[in-house]
């Protein structure tokens, strides 16, 4: 998760815990592995940017500015599409 930043929805106070770690805003995910993380998470979404004129299934626009680059627009996409797009083998949620 070297490209991994937190989105925490909330202030820039706002923090998740997630097995006895506390993650806020912009943290990096660099030091946990994806199949890890996303299996304690439960059902969650990732957040990706857009894609302009492409619209997949599986993704919803993010109306509000996220972190890193909240001039950016993004998108909510689903786990599965997220691991689809990276090209990578992916954990089953």
């Amino acid at each position: 998760m070297e490209e991994t930043f937190w989105a925490v929805e909330g202030d820039q106070d706002a923090v998740i815990e997630l097995s006895g770690n506390r993650f806020g805003p912009q943290d990096s995910g660099i030091s946990h592995l994806c199949n890890q993380v996303c299996g304690q998470l439960g059902r969650h979404v990732h957040i990706d940017y857009c894609r302009m004129g492409h619209h997949e299934e599986n993704s919803l626009h993010v109306d509000v500015p996220l972190a890193p680059h909240p001039e950016l627009p993004k998108d909510w996409v689903s786990h599965s599409l997220h691991w689809k797009r990276s090209g990578q083998c992916f954990p089953r949620m």
